[in-house]
């Protein structure tokens, strides 16, 4: 399964990060709000970065986990 995780500066970033590789899963790209967090994280972890959520997409994820405050991911999944 190919995964996006966008929203990489939440807590559970590293969580699902895990979850996916342990399942088997392949994570393809990561985003964040915060472009300098999502380039940290993926550094730190080996993955690709990107700068936008579109293009994360490029890639036609399985999965997309969209994490962040509550109030905020309704605005990035209408993107």
């Amino acid at each position: 399964m190919r995964v996006c995780l966008l929203g990489v500066s939440h807590w559970h970033a590293a969580i699902h990060l895990d979850a996916v590789r342990f399942s088997g899963g392949e994570v393809i790209s990561v985003w964040d709000q915060n472009g300098r967090t999502g380039t940290d994280f993926a550094a730190a972890h080996g993955l690709a970065a990107c700068h936008s959520v579109e293009q994360a997409l490029v890639g036609r994820p399985d999965l997309v986990v969209l994490m962040g405050s509550p109030h905020g991911i309704p605005s990035i999944a209408l993107e």
